[in-house]
Order: structure tokens, then C-alpha cells, then sequence
């Protein structure tokens, strides 16, 4: 699908790991993953909807990974 981005991510082991997509005015739009993953690389598409399914608006957005003490985030662009 067009509008869509994969998300890859991996874990060395058993941990609880948050996912969530940010508009630039640091409003959570979507949470993709809140919860227990299993060791390994796991991958995900974001379709450019928000929690309730609503089509996000064309812009910036930034995608924020935690698992234990590790975080990183991403910067996305959204085009329609």
C-alpha cells in the first residue's frame, strides 16, 4: 500500500517494548507496539492512520522505539 512505512526492529532477548508514531508537535498519533516481544527482528507497517484509524495528514512524523533502558527515535515523512 502506498503511504505505508515498514518498520524494522530487533531484540536481543524477552522484552517490553513501546512503539509509537509522533506528530512534530509531540502529539502520540499511534501506538504500534506496547507490550512483550520475543528475542529477534520483528518488522511492522505504519499505513498512516492514528489509534482511531483516521488518515494522518501529510508531514513529519517521528517514530520513538524503548526497550529496557535503550530508545531511539526516527524521523518519518508523510506524503500523500
Amino acid at each position: 500500500m502506498r503511504n505505508a512505512a515498514t518498520i524494522r526492529y530487533s531484540v536481543p532477548y524477552a522484552v517490553h517494548v513501546n512503539l509509537k508514531v509522533y506528530d512534530v508537535s509531540g502529539r502520540m498519533v499511534n501506538r504500534l507496539v506496547d507490550g512483550e516481544v520475543q528475542a529477534g527482528v520483528h518488522q511492522l507497517r505504519w499505513e498512516g492512520k492514528d489509534n482511531l484509524n483516521r488518515k494522518c495528514a501529510s508531514g513529519v512524523y517521528f517514530v520513538r522505539y524503548q526497550a529496557d533502558e535503550y530508545q531511539a527515535a526516527k524521523k518519518m515523512v508523510l506524503i500523500k
